[in-house]
Order: C-alpha cells, then sequence, then structure tokens
C-alpha cells in the first residue's frame, strides 16, 4: 500500500504543482481529477485521505457559490471508488472500516493520554534515527508559506493533519519505527524540489536525499 500511496500522491501533485497556483482558475475537470485520486487514495489506505481533506475543503469553499449544482454533482462521481468500496464493505463485512482500525483505534481500550505518550515516543525516536525527515518536513511547509502558495500550503496542512493524527492515534498501535512518517516526508519532498529555482539546487537535493535514503532507508 504505501507504494501505491506515493504514486496516489505523485500524481496529485502533479495536476497541482504543474498548472497555475490560482485556485479560482481550476475547472471542473481538474477539481474532479483532484476528489478522483483522493478517494482512490482513500480506497487503498482510509487514513491517508487526511492527508487531502485541508486542500478539498479549501477548493469547495472557492468554487462552491459559483457553481452550487454541478460541483456537488462532479464532488459526487469522483468520489464513486471510495463510496461504493464503503458500502460494499458495510454489507459484506459488517463494517465500514478494516478491523485493524478498530483493534488498534476505535475499540482499543487505550486512553487518549497513552496513545500521545506513545505518539511523542515514536516520534522522537524518528527525529533521532531520521532528522532529516523531520526537517524536511516543516522546511517544506515554511517555505510553502514564504512563497504564499495557497494549494501547497493547504497540501502541507494536510500534512501536517496527518502529522497530529500519527502522535494522537496511529503511533501507538505500530512497532515499525518511521513507517507513518514516509507518505508525508515523500509529498514534503516533491514540493520541497518543486520549489528549487535552479537545476542545480534540484539536483543537489534528490542527490542528497538518495545518499540518506541508502545510509538509513
Amino acid at each position: 500500500e504505501n507504494p501505491l500511496s506515493y504514486w496516489l500522491a505523485s500524481l496529485f501533485l502533479y495536476f497541482l504543482l504543474l498548472h497555475p497556483s490560482d485556485t479560482s482558475t481550476f475547472s471542473l475537470r481538474r477539481i474532479s481529477v483532484f476528489f478522483l485520486i483522493a478517494s482512490l487514495a482513500f480506497f487503498n489506505r482510509q487514513d491517508t485521505i487526511l492527508l487531502y481533506i485541508p486542500l478539498l475543503l479549501y477548493l469547495l469553499f472557492l468554487n462552491i457559490r459559483q457553481r452550487p449544482v454541478t460541483l456537488p454533482l462532479i464532488v459526487f462521481l469522483s468520489i464513486l471508488p471510495a463510496t461504493v468500496w464503503f458500502v460494499f464493505s458495510f454489507f459484506y463485512y459488517g463494517s465500514p472500516f478494516p478491523n485493524t482500525a478498530y483493534a488498534k483505534s476505535f475499540s482499543s481500550g487505550l486512553d487518549l493520554s497513552y496513545k500521545i505518550n506513545a505518539g511523542l515516543q515514536y516520534g522522537f525516536s524518528s527525529l533521532s534515527q531520521d532528522p532529516i525527515n523531520h526537517a524536511l518536513i516543516f522546511g517544506s511547509f515554511a517555505w510553502t508559506l514564504i512563497r504564499k502558495d495557497k494549494p501547497a500550503v493547504f497540501m502541507m496542512l494536510g500534512v501536517l493533519l496527518y502529522y497530529t493524527y500519527i502522535i494522537t492515534t496511529a503511533a501507538a498501535a505500530t512497532h515499525m519505527g518511521g513507517r507513518f512518517f514516509s507518505v508525508p516526508f515523500f509529498i514534503s519532498t516533491l514540493i520541497f524540489v518543486y520549489y528549487c529555482q535552479h537545476n542545480i539546487a534540484r539536483l543537489l537535493t534528490v542527490v542528497i536525499l538518495v545518499v540518506v535514503a541508502m545510509i538509513n532507508p
């Protein structure tokens, strides 16, 4: 599921960044593509929808007044993969979410303070072993704020929302250090490299990341 999460995230950012940044100019077709990709990401791994929610809500907020009828229809059609799976899962398995979600999060019996404590330990462990991961995530967020590129800012807000989910929920139910930070790191890397203005800076960034990945995969 992780490689597919990477591919869907890269596809989403391709349509987001390699076009004009003014979201008011987004056509219904492009908006439908965003919701479709997010729907497929949910289909692949449900919690990754958190990465896309801030930007999707921002697009809805900007466009709903101009397209009060067509936009909801387009969104409904675009999210059909997730909707169909959700309904099928509910009737076939008796649950809209996978068993692991209930065992690890919804019905784990662990209180929030325990989860947050475990999440902080998970975060600090990852920070000590892979500091460039977290530096790049927060560095990319700062860069989007400096550039005042609203679509990228909202994309990075999704990354921070997922970051919060890791600390408060997900980290308490995994034994694989750093696993949950991999997709946010991937998205942050693409955004960071995109904003490098010179080809030499882009190449240097990629080389550094490849070397780091080889040392600490």
